[in-house]
């Protein structure tokens, strides 16, 4: 059986839209057995610390991404490509 995950869960950073925690949803999923899900508040990623810290907790991978309403009423969920900083730290200390 291949398992399934949920993309779109919005918790209550996303303002009059979201009803709960990412801890509460964390735990949820981690009840029910999912590997991982994907965090995507309405035009903000501020959710980012409280799932890293929930996945620790649960065990359940944080997806992180956002979800934009565009003025023409269509929306968009997004997802960053890879995991690493932007900016990669080289063993001196100095960016590249």
């Amino acid at each position: 059986m291949t398992a399934c995950v949920e993309l779109q869960v919005l918790t209550h950073f996303s303002l009059l839209r979201g009803a709960f925690s990412p801890e509460e949803f964390f735990s949820a999923a981690a009840l029910l057995g999912y590997p991982a899900i994907g965090v995507s508040d309405v035009g903000t990623v501020a959710v980012v610390v409280r799932a890293w810290e929930a996945h620790k907790a649960t065990g359940v991978r944080s997806i992180a991404g956002a979800r934009i309403d565009l003025a023409c009423g269509r929306r968009l969920i997004i997802y960053p490509k890879r995991a690493a900083p932007a900016v990669e730290i080289n063993a001196n200390g100095g960016a590249e």
